[in-house]
């Protein structure tokens, strides 16, 4: 039948119905669409093939779980099957400015699954200002992040600190970026550290110039509760290869914003180690933490 209404939006978050078969049947004639939300939907990672070869218009996408699942049973791993896995399904989206595939879980390490997200985030990154990947099991490597040279907001809620160490030097070409989310949560998870956390801070803080908004909650980011800021500035400056006679004015009582060139708006610092709510100095109008 002919379709009367061209829609612009599909909001199907949490429907437990819509699943690729249904989309496939009923939705793909609608060319305007701008934005869908499959959030908790019984889809599979062949839906990427829908998407990419339809709807020409698409700006916005979510995908994944929205809520962290302790028991991770074969609906959470529904999105890649149990099967063999084709990683010629994934996204090619060039006009995406927002996407997040959040909570995409996997029980094994799978080098398939890797290259699904390597060639959907590469292949899609020309028009990228937003990207969330908070939550996935699956994302061992992100040195990849480089090609979203326009992203203002990158999300990593909940990636590992060896991911997010190894990538760090792809983080840093990120020069447009405004907002930087690397929280952690220690209630659900063992703890994980960062191996240099000054540093590791500061090299971010030294490379992001236009960063307003940070998040190293439920993180060891925060380096030690008790420095000499002299010290520990000239220590950074050695490490990161900074002139010894730059100066910076900023007073921080975290060591890795010591660089920083401007207070920022947002700081998240809850649940972090060594007493992040005792500090005295923190550079930022709006602070998370722990009260």
């Amino acid at each position: 039948s002919e379709v009367l209404i061209q829609l612009s939006e599909l909001d199907f978050h949490s429907c437990s119905f819509i699943t690729n078969q249904s989309i496939s049947k009923y939705l793909l004639s609608h060319e305007l669409i701008e934005i869908i939300d499959l959030r908790n939907c019984k889809i599979t990672y062949k839906i990427f093939q829908l998407l990419t070869k339809y709807f020409p218009r698409l700006t916005t996408l979510y995908i994944g779980q929205t809520e962290d699942v302790s028991d991770r049973n074969s609906n959470v791993d529904e999105f890649f099957l149990k099967i063999y896995f084709d990683p010629k399904y994934y996204l090619k989206k060039p006009k995406l400015k927002y996407l997040s595939l959040e909570g995409i879980y996997t029980t094994t390490n799978n080098e398939l699954i890797e290259e699904l997200f390597h060639n959907s985030l590469t292949q899609s990154s020309e028009q990228i200002r937003f990207l969330d990947l908070s939550r996935n099991s699956s994302l061992n490597n992100l040195t990849y992040i480089d090609c979203f040279k326009h992203i203002h907001s990158l999300i990593l809620y909940d990636i590992l600190p060896d991911t997010i160490e190894l990538a760090i030097d792809s983080i840093c070409t990120l020069k447009a970026l405004v907002l930087l989310d690397l929280s952690f949560t220690r209630r659900v998870h063992e703890p994980h550290n960062y191996s240099k956390p000054t540093i590791t801070l500061a090299k971010l803080i030294k490379s992001l110039p236009k960063l307003l908004s940070l998040d190293i909650s439920g993180t060891n980011l925060a380096g030690a509760f008790s420095f000499n800021s002299n010290e520990e500035l000239a220590y950074i400056k050695k490490e990161l290869s900074i002139d010894e006679h730059e100066t910076f004015i900023i007073r921080s009582s975290i060591a890795g914003l010591l660089l920083l060139k401007h207070e920022l708006d947002f700081l998240g610092l809850f649940d972090v180690e060594e007493r992040g709510s005792a500090r005295q100095w923190l550079p930022a109008k709006k602070v998370n933490m722990n009260k």
